[in-house]
């Protein structure tokens, strides 16, 4: 486990909240870390000034309905509602559609094709060897964990997916195009899953391990689990520091740059060979 010393160790909490409620709760958490990795700019456009939140696409709402089925599956239909087949342009299919929405009550809504991808997804986990021992530990799901930065003083927050204090570890659920070594290796590259790992860990005193369960979401669901690398972890815990200063600075100084100032040289890309 890395050392810590950035956290305040007084100031961390372990809190049992819904998802949304974690959402609404402030603090910076790795999506804000995200968001100011690209800029500045972008970080204030959308968390300190009027944004317009875009409404979830099929992938998030996906994510989200796997997520919760294979770690919360008893209150899956609290969050997600089932969608019926009905033809809205006709006066029968308004009127059924009105009364399905009025029933959902603002849950999350998904289809029946993927509610039965959602299930296939976890039932590839529940059988694989290495996936379906890590979800059987004894865990907690969904906790959320909040500490004060201690160079930056500044809230944060995470939320992993599945705790395991007594073998020391978390583990993360992933749905993605490609599982393979070389796929996953440019998702984590792309989403900046090393920075996840090292935001997580940040919090835990006890935590030994952090693993990958990568699902890919389409047949045959195939599911690999990756053991998160010191070096990796140490990699994202660089950036998510970097990052911390970053918003530390731009809110003292009540600039938010975008990507550079100056004119900048543009090359070719270095996989183009024309």
């Amino acid at each position: 486990m890395l050392e810590q010393p950035q956290l305040e160790q007084s100031m961390k909490r372990e809190l049992q909240l819904s998802n949304a409620e974690y959402h609404a709760k402030s603090g910076i958490n790795k999506s804000k870390l995200d968001e100011v990795e690209k800029s500045p700019a972008h970080y204030e456009a959308k968390f300190l000034k009027d944004y317009i939140k875009p409404a979830p696409t099929p992938a998030l709402i996906l994510g989200s309905a796997y997520h919760k089925m294979q770690t919360e599956s008893s209150g899956f239909y609290d969050e997600f509602a089932i969608a019926p087949e009905v033809n809205k342009r006709t006066k029968a299919g308004k009127e059924a559609w009105a009364e399905f929405e009025k029933g959902a009550k603002g849950k999350q809504l998904i289809t029946e094709a993927q509610l039965s991808q959602v299930e296939a997804m976890v039932g590839s986990v529940l059988d694989h060897p290495a996936a379906s021992k890590l979800m059987g530990l004894k865990g907690k799901a969904e906790i959320t964990k909040t500490w004060k930065d201690y160079e930056t003083g500044l809230e944060c927050k995470c939320r992993p997916d599945w705790y395991c204090p007594k073998d020391k570890i978390l583990v993360d659920l992933k749905t993605t195009e490609d599982a393979s070594p070389e796929g996953f290796a440019r998702s984590v590259n792309k989403f900046r899953y090393h920075v996840q790992a090292a935001w997580y860990i940040r919090p835990f005193e006890n935590i030994d391990t952090f693993i990958f369960i990568a699902v890919e979401k389409s047949p045959p669901y195939a599911v690999v689990c990756y053991n998160a690398s010191a070096e990796m972890i140490a990699a994202g815990d660089r950036a998510a520091t970097k990052n911390l200063q970053t918003i530390k600075t731009c809110m003292e100084t009540k600039r938010w740059p975008s990507y550079a100032d100056t004119i900048q040289t543009l090359d070719l890309p270095r996989w183009n060979n024309d």
